[in-house]
């Protein structure tokens, strides 16, 4: 399960290549939203992340020679506007439809996102912008975070 950049907003051209340092000793899986930890470094985003800050490009794998370092590595960075496709859990969930917010879904490595409304600790991370029953699949936008 992955996701991928659908289109681009407005006059912007591709993907917004942006560059940080990952966490050391951590694998990332490529087209995985991407968060922060408290350090600041690039980790997965799980159900429990306050915010996306991107799309991961590449991978990291324990058998690299950086693994342990916290090197920097490119991920696609979402501008206002832009559109993901993402999969999630049951597409047909009654209420799954365009202009509601959703959240990443627990331990899916930040690839999956929760046709449910959030509930408990659950953060609304994307919204949906269309929905594909067929595939359960989703167009989303990714939320700003607000500061």
């Amino acid at each position: 399960m992955s996701v991928f950049r659908q289109n681009v907003a407005g006059d912007k051209t591709g993907v917004n290549l942006q560059y940080a340092p990952k966490a050391a000793s951590t694998v990332i899986v490529e087209n995985r939203f991407l968060t922060r930890d408290a350090a600041g470094r690039l980790i997965p985003a799980e159900d429990t992340a306050t915010s996306i800050v991107g799309v991961s490009v590449g991978r990291v794998t324990a058998a690299d020679t950086d693994y342990a370092a916290t090197s920097e590595i490119a991920y696609d960075e979402p501008r206002e506007g832009d559109v993901f496709i993402v999969d999630v859990d049951d597409a047909s969930t009654a209420g799954f439809v365009p202009g509601v917010s959703r959240a990443l879904l627990e331990s899916s490595g930040g690839a999956t996102v929760k046709a449910a409304a959030p509930s408990g600790d659950d953060v609304a991370t994307v919204v949906v912008k269309k929905v594909f029953t067929d595939t359960d699949q989703a167009l989303v936008t990714v939320k700003t975070p607000t500061l």
